[in-house]
């Protein structure tokens, strides 16, 4: 009896699909930090805005058109 290749290759297939689902469930977990991520900073954004909004009233700054101008 000799070495038996079609056991060594399946045995090969059945590491590379492990590997593989090792990969996916790696990218599945990275994703799902980024979508966590991108929603926090999407909260912080808008506090930022609502931060802002309230330093312009409290200060009572109003952006005109007609003081942007050169004329």
């Amino acid at each position: 009896m000799g070495f038996d290749f079609e056991k060594y290759d399946q045995n090969q297939r059945v590491a590379r699909l492990k590997r593989i689902e090792y990969l996916a469930s790696g990218l599945t977990i990275l994703s799902e930090a980024v979508i966590y991520q991108e929603s926090l900073l999407k909260v912080e954004a808008n506090d930022l805005i609502d931060n802002i909004k309230v330093i312009n009233k409290k200060f009572n700054i109003e952006i005109d058109s007609s003081n942007l101008s050169d004329d």
